[in-house]
């Protein structure tokens, strides 16, 4: 007998082959259809291994090529996208040079492995199955970069690969953190995000984070967080955090707010720069529009999640 989810889930299937059908397999226009994000629906059509000769089966519709149905929109805004990178780093740069034109930079690097009962990103739960997320790091002076990878322990591939760059400077007690994030998408479009944080060094350390992707979205998200560290014994430190943020046509075509996030976790030093940090978090929506763009295949919106991480740093 076939239970309540793996219906819901060939339902799912049929939903998303149908509407790719009616959209000529172009996966934007099918997932505004569906009123989900792009993304979401890349995830869905890898998890569910829909290709083109199963669309076909289905419609008598003129078949489109693979290219259309995986990744429908390549090279898009190339020049926008280097005058944007050359201004950002140009201004970092130059930042870096009037700040301390004398002081020598220091390197510093880092390697760490996230293990997660889901992907959870931005509320939305993108995978549900084990992820593995292994990440590397590294930092001259005030510039960082970042490489970050998440795997799909289900369907045992590597569904998304990121890489950060940043410049990080601080005036007296605020924080300030400019970057520029690409994403790499399997069964997606990729698309890139510039982003903005400001933080302040007082109770709770609160911070404001401004997201704007130029590329695919074409939207913005911003998120305000705070948290306290606590010292446990020795070298361990509890850490709390709470975040709630506002999308604006970013993870979905609507001006609200979207969710908040809780979290704990741990960090306990091993030895030799070795850290294990488990963690255990909360998302929850905060407005209607939210709930309908993030709602899985099991109708679920707010997420218990959580997970190990191991770090190495260097």
């Amino acid at each position: 007998m076939i239970s309540l989810k793996d219906k819901i889930r060939i339902l799912e299937k049929e939903e998303i082959m149908l509407a790719l059908m009616d959209c000529n397999g172009v996966q934007a226009r099918a997932a505004k259809k569906l009123g989900i994000t792009e993304r979401m629906i890349g995830y869905k059509i890898k998890k569910y291994k829909i290709g083109i000769k199963e669309v076909g089966k289905k419609s008598n519709k003129q078949s489109v090529n693979s290219e259309q149905l995986v990744n429908p929109i390549k090279n898009k805004g190339d020049k926008k996208v280097k005058k944007i990178l050359i201004a950002l780093l140009a201004s970092a740069i130059s930042m870096g040079f009037i700040s301390s034109p004398a002081k020598a930079a220091e390197t510093s690097g880092s390697a760490s492995v996230d293990i997660y009962n889901s992907y959870m990103w931005r509320g939305f739960e993108l995978h549900e199955d084990v992820a593995i997320q292994p990440s590397v790091a590294i930092t001259y002076g005030r510039f960082g970069a970042n490489l970050w990878s998440d795997y799909n322990t289900d369907t045992k591939e590597a569904v998304e690969t990121d890489l950060t760059l940043n410049y990080i400077h601080s005036i007296d007690k605020i924080g300030l953190d400019i970057g520029y994030i690409y994403y790499g998408l399997d069964g997606a479009a990729d698309t890139q995000e510039i982003y903005i944080a400001v933080s302040y060094d007082t109770l709770l350390s609160p911070s404001l984070t401004l997201y704007y992707d130029f590329d695919e979205f074409d939207g913005t998200f911003i998120v305000a967080s705070i948290g306290h560290d606590i010292s446990i014994s020795g070298n361990i430190a509890l850490s709390l955090g709470a975040s709630a943020s506002y999308n604006s046509d970013s993870v979905g075509e609507y001006s609200a707010l979207h969710n908040g996030d809780i979290s704990a976790s741990a960090s306990i030093p091993v030895s030799g720069g070795i850290w294990i940090s488990p963690m255990l978090a909360y998302s929850f929506t905060l407005s209607d529009d939210a709930e309908d763009a993030v709602k899985n295949a099991d109708g679920d919106n707010n997420f218990f999640y959580g997970g190990v991480s191991a770090s190495l740093s260097f």
